[in-house]
């Protein structure tokens, strides 16, 4: 059994919006000034201006960013933060980003822009590495947009994207790793699970329940698994930990996907699960329900239960 640990994560004066963590396993967050709140009656909406960045205790505020931002990682010393409610309209050759057509930034530590970015539509997982790249995973969800390849990147000549699964893209904004680039081929579908540390990046696909992990010496491997549908993943450098399984679920036994934890290792080019157990709240009462705003980095697996104020963390 697997025991959750709950974290401050909130700031006078702010509402949460997302909380998750860098490579390192450190928190970061975007906030609202509380003045800017609307009171949408059954939610909340936001006026224009009132964003910052929660890090290390502090808030920095970052007002020239629309509302709609909903992720947000650590990018070296800066910050990549994105919107995964903003999409582009089609693309065609030679077309040049418009201002709608922006949904990622990179701030400094002073809450300025440094850069703006359209990293794809239909996006769900987002998570920097130490190289300074940026992983995106996606929905399976078809969109049409052209992607932006680094001079010299396999597949430079595939201009649109369909069901891309998973991209790296530089800081610049340009593709640089892509799927069939490491020789797979088809379309993936959902990427269920993102996770970038200290040892690396994995990812959880729904395409053969594929798990993809590139080292940080840039080898790629992949293996299928047995977990249907993880939200979260974790990685210590020997076994690989799932956050739900949904295949179990499909089986009808006596447990709820969501709330169990299984743990595997590589064993004939293949994820072999060896444990499953059951994560529950700090005081061993179980899940209320699905976890929300799901973060993964390195060995811990950050989430909440639909109050983005209130966190909790799981830690190998």
């Amino acid at each position: 059994m697997y025991f959750l640990e709950k974290l401050d994560a909130s700031v006078s004066g702010y509402r949460n919006i997302y909380f998750g963590m860098n490579l390192f396993g450190e928190e970061v967050g975007i906030v609202y000034k509380d003045n800017y709140l609307l009171d949408a009656g059954v939610s909340f909406s936001c006026r224009p201006g009132g964003l910052a960045i929660l890090w290390k205790g502090s808030a920095v505020d970052v007002p020239e960013l629309p509302p709609q931002v909903d992720i947000i990682d650590r990018l070296g010393d800066s910050f990549v933060i994105a919107s995964r409610l903003l999409a582009a309209r089609g693309m065609e050759e030679g077309d040049e980003l418009s201002e709608r057509e922006v949904n990622a930034w990179i701030v400094d530590e002073f809450g300025r822009i440094q850069r703006s970015l359209f990293l794809g539509n239909e996006f769900s997982h987002l998570s920097a590495d130490r190289d300074g790249n940026i992983w995106v995973g996606y929905r399976d969800k078809p969109s049409w947009w052209r992607v932006p390849f680094e001079e010299g990147a396999d597949g430079e000549d595939d201009r649109v994207s369909f069901l891309p699964g998973l991209l790296r893209w530089s800081a610049e904004g340009r593709v640089n790793w892509t799927l069939p680039s490491q020789g797979t081929s088809g379309e993936f579908f959902s990427c269920y699970a993102l996770n970038s540390g200290p040892l690396g990046t994995v990812a959880a696909l729904d395409h053969e329940n594929l798990v993809v992990h590139v080292d940080v010496d840039g080898s790629t491997s992949m293996f299928p698994s047995t977990v249907i549908a993880p939200q979260g993943i974790a990685f210590d450098g020997e076994k690989f930990v799932f956050l739900g399984n949904y295949g179990l679920r499909r089986k009808r036994t006596s447990r709820v996907g969501f709330d169990l934890i299984s743990v595997g290792i590589v064993k004939n080019g293949k994820i072999e699960i060896q444990d499953i157990s059951r994560v529950v709240m700090p005081n061993g009462d179980p899940l209320p329900h699905f976890p929300q705003g799901v973060s993964c980095a390195g060995k811990s697996i950050m989430m909440n239960f639909g109050d983005p104020g209130v966190v909790f963390k799981l830690v190998l």
